[in-house]
């Protein structure tokens, strides 16, 4: 970049010193630690996050294997229950019939 006083000379004369850069580039520095630690912060959030949805998700599953068991033991017990009551039924039809047998001998 050009003075716009004087085309042909340099703004700032480069020739005899470098411009001092140390403070861009601590800040830079600065803002790379700071972003640095602020991922470090949120994988170390996620993680115990993970962890405990991990814990929950074993607990439900855990739940869940309980209670499909549970359903087996009572859809077992409800078949067991059915063929009972079936014969329970038989049986007072049997009766039934029986009775109505020796009401139809007795008249």
């Amino acid at each position: 970049m050009t003075n716009p006083d004087k085309p042909n000379e340099p703004t700032v004369d480069l020739s005899t010193e470098a411009p001092d850069t140390t403070p861009v580039m601590e800040q830079i520095l600065e803002r790379i630690n700071s972003l640095a630690e602020a991922f470090a912060d949120f994988r170390d959030e996620t993680r115990k996050e993970f962890d405990t949805m991990r814990k929950e998700f074993t607990e439900v599953k855990q739940r869940l294997t309980a209670n499909e068991k549970a359903i087996h033991t009572l859809s077992r017990k409800f078949d067991v229950f059915s063929i009972e009551a079936m014969a329970v039924k038989a049986n007072v039809l049997d009766l039934e019939n029986r009775i109505e047998e020796l009401e139809n001998r007795a008249s």
